[in-house]
């Protein structure tokens, strides 16, 4: 526990402990994901978010000892801070745009239940308690939607009816299959793996755009159109590679093998997880029309487009 007279007194290494603390706390309890990408927040990301509230809002410390006569009230307005400086710098990454655009939208709708603290999603006949399973299954819930693949995102005003309605049925799949409340990030992590229309910019690093991410469907239907003749296998797989995003095919290999996804790019299990969900998904869709032959080919097609991107990688893990 730290010792808050101390802090009051200007003792720096208090003053430090209680921030550490309080720094972590926060973006534990709003779940915000760690600058490092790692699976947890290290000492340095925590250090970090220190120096960018201080570059940010110089004076917060001493403000929150002329505003604050208690220990517990000292400890919650730091808090507050920490918590408004991570919401300010998750509005500028393109998950935060999404929560935001996502409040909009589910607020409007009736079967959502929003908790503001720490902020998550849930439907209206869901219980008050907290998910805490994979997040594949979220993803995989949405398996049997339609229309998902559809272009018109806008980064400004209201989406298109049709993908509006797109995002809603992705949203509702998803938390029903919860049942219960599931904290932002995971619920713009659904949205974004299974709406190809959201701009392709890196989810884990928001400087890095990807190329070539998504085809688009021509029209403007909901729903998907039925192929009038079975596609060659070598098409299908084309149409599933320029489908996946630059991740996407670099997990395609290891899609037996969450744990060889996280090696081979880097990120959390989570993660690792999403990105093996959302590739099995979008193979089953583009397939869903072709004997178990075609499929089998379809699928040889793209290991040989994926070990030509991952030559150092190899085949599909056992």
């Amino acid at each position: 526990m730290a010792d808050h007279a101390a802090v009051r007194a200007g003792d720096e290494r208090a003053t430090f402990e209680l921030l550490q603390r309080l720094a972590r706390q926060a973006a534990v309890r709003g779940n915000y994901p760690p600058p490092s990408r790692g699976n947890g927040w290290t000492a340095d990301d925590v250090s970090d978010l220190i120096g960018d509230v201080f570059e940010h809002k110089a004076g917060f410390l001493d403000k929150a000892f002329v505003e604050t006569t208690d220990d517990g009230g000292l400890e919650r307005y730091l808090l507050r801070v920490f918590e408004n400086r991570l919401r300010d710098q998750a509005r500028q990454t393109q998950r935060g745009k999404l929560i935001d655009r996502l409040k909009t939208l589910l607020n409007k709708a009736e079967q959502f239940v929003r908790r503001p603290s720490p902020p998550a999603w849930r439907t209206t006949g869901s219980p008050d308690i907290d998910w805490q399973g994979d997040i594949g299954e979220l993803i995989a819930a949405t398996r049997d939607l339609r229309g998902l693949a559809i272009a018109g995102w806008t980064h400004a005003g209201p989406l298109p009816a049709a993908l509006r309605k797109a995002v809603i049925n992705v949203c509702d799949a998803a938390l029903e299959e919860a049942a219960g409340f599931v904290r932002d990030p995971d619920v713009a992590d659904v949205v974004y793996y299974c709406i190809p229309a959201i701009p392709r910019e890196a989810w884990h690093a928001e400087t890095a755009a990807e190329e070539g991410a998504h085809g688009e469907l021509e029209g403007e239907s909901l729903w998907r159109p039925r192929e009038a003749e079975t596609p060659a296998a070598a098409e299908v797989a084309g149409r599933i590679w320029t489908d996946l995003t630059e991740e996407e095919r670099r997990a395609f290999p290891h899609l037996d093998n969450a744990r060889q996804v996280e090696r081979s790019l880097g990120v959390g299990k989570r993660a690792a997880t999403a990105l093996v969900a959302s590739v099995k998904e979008k193979v089953r869709r583009a397939t869903t029309d072709l004997n178990e032959t075609d499929v089998s080919a379809a699928l040889g097609e793209l290991l040989d487009q994926a070990a030509g991107t991952n030559p150092s990688e190899g085949g599909v893990t056992s």
